[in-house]
């Protein structure tokens, strides 16, 4: 597996925002605030897989990184629509 540095710049950078958001998370649970715990909660999901996928080559593997990255969306948006 060969891996460039152009690579892991953006993977980097998705690593940073998933971290964001699960501290965003961590102040949503404190609050009580559950519906945007869910909805951060699910991004952080689709992040950190996204973080990943810049990374893999394998076509199977980046098939269920996708998959978790569409979960972690669906998270997200199931938790938005019942918010409000």
């Amino acid at each position: 597996m060969e891996v460039k540095r152009l690579d892991v710049i953006p993977s980097l950078a998705w690593v940073a925002i998933t971290i964001m958001s699960l501290l965003l998370a961590v102040r949503y649970y404190k609050r009580g605030d559950l519906s945007s715990f869910w909805a951060e909660m699910g991004f952080v999901i689709g992040a950190g897989a996204v973080s990943v996928l810049y990374l893999v080559e394998r076509p199977d593997l980046r098939t269920v990184i996708t998959i978790v990255a569409i979960v972690g969306i669906v998270i997200s948006v199931i938790a938005l629509l019942l918010k409000t």
